[in-house]
């Protein structure tokens, strides 16, 4: 299935190999699917995660490097020793807590503190030195009522609150840790939902499993309810307004009550859900394997298209939203490097681009100044003005 950089699997257990062949058919070896990110402090620089085990920061005037980790002979400064990172599946996240970037690394399970001009790095957390076999996919989680401290999620099975100001040296410094029972991994990003009864921090995994996590007072950490459903869940969970929605492998789009985990409305896909979902307006949009796009009344699950928006190959990214002076648009990026270009209240097409990119496209694209970018599986990061039928290669340069 999927390999990385020293060609360690992402691994799962053999009965769970079927329900997942047509996810690892989107590509043939993804490196890593994490997405390029703004930098909040830098209005030109973008982080791109590349398929070489590297996350760059990219100047997107002059095409350059600012800074690579791990550096071009495989150090970084405040780091010991030779550093050999495999891939990154988690997003990098900003921290304003500690002004630094947080980089989660998939092998290690090590998540880097890394200063905003690249100049210096810590390690935050390193799950493998505390748990045999702890892998990093999922995106870590700030919270935000409390800054201090991140949630990350282990393949095997872990949730963990780690103080980021003060790094846990074992154990026993985590500021708490759950195992669940499942012999299955955990791969989407969790979501931190607020209800009536309290915030809970609620991850899927593979096995079909859903766990509410309590995450104040003297019960945080603790269970506060659990649900099987009987497909895997490999897609991040999104939390809006008070309710929960995410796709599964089961065909099925589920938006749940996170007071319990009980179904307010689902509705049926003509394949697995992997991508995540995006709300806009009331509007739930969601795409399958199939490569076919649904918009689902948030509140109800009504269908808000006559028919769902076939792109005809599968889909990992998120969509996007667009406004423009005509309204808004669905910005759709599917596995071959085409974009797609929709009309929100209809799902009609509007653009449809030929392969822009030449390469399998997994990673979400990022938006904004009027342009997508869009990184694919060999770590190259390319610009797309909407409507114009062209992508320019930002990174690496393509000089002349």
């Amino acid at each position: 299935m999927f390999h990385v950089k020293r060609r360690r699997l992402l691994l799962l257990p053999i009965l769970l190999l079927v329900p997942l062949l047509i996810a690892c058919e989107i590509a043939d070896a993804p490196d890593g699917w994490a997405a390029p990110t703004a930098d909040p402090n830098e209005s030109e620089t973008v982080l791109l995660p590349t398929g070489e085990g590297r996350v760059v920061a990219i100047d997107l005037l002059s095409s350059n490097a600012r800074w690579q980790f791990p550096s071009e002979d495989d150090t970084f400064t405040g780091l010991d020793g030779e550093l050999d990172p495999t891939a990154f599946y988690a997003n990098p996240v900003w921290s304003d807590y500690t002004n630094e970037w947080l980089i989660a690394e998939y092998d290690q399970g090590v998540l880097y503190g890394i200063h905003p001009r690249g100049d210096s790095a810590r390690v935050v957390f390193s799950a493998a030195e505390l748990f045999d076999e702890a892998r990093i996919v999922a995106d870590p989680l700030l919270d935000p009522q409390n800054p201090e401290l991140v949630y990350l999620v282990t393949t095997d099975n872990r949730v963990h609150a780690v103080n980021i100001e003060i790094p846990p040296a074992g154990v026993d410094d985590l500021v708490w840790t759950w195992q669940g029972e499942s012999e299955h991994p955990i791969w989407g990003s969790p979501a931190l939902v607020e209800s009536d009864d309290g915030r809970v921090l609620v991850v899927g995994g593979l096995g079909g499993q859903l766990t509410a996590l309590r995450l104040d007072g003297e019960e945080a950490g603790e269970v506060a309810w659990t649900r099987r459903l009987g497909s895997g869940i490999a897609s991040a969970l999104l939390a809006h307004e008070g309710r929960l929605y995410f796709g599964a492998f089961d065909r099925t789009f589920y938006a749940l009550d996170p007071r319990g985990g009980d179904t307010i409305w689902s509705a049926q896909g003509s394949n697995w859900f992997w991508s995540t979902p995006l709300i806009d307006e009331g509007v739930v949009y969601a795409a399958d394997l199939d490569g076919d796009l649904y918009a689902w009344d948030a509140a109800s699950g009504f269908p808000r298209w006559d028919t769902p928006y076939a792109a005809g190959e599968r889909i990992r990214a998120q969509p996007i939203v667009v406004r423009g002076d005509s309204g808004a648009t669905i910005v759709l990026i599917s596995r071959d490097g085409v974009v797609h270009q929709l009309d929100a209240a209809t799902g009609v097409s509007l653009w449809r681009s030929s392969e822009l990119v030449n390469d399998d496209v997994l990673a979400d694209a990022l938006y904004r100044d009027g342009q997508i970018y869009i990184s694919n599986e060999s770590g190259r990061l390319f610009s797309v003005v909407l409507g114009i039928n062209a992508a320019t290669q930002i990174y690496p340069r393509q000089d002349g």
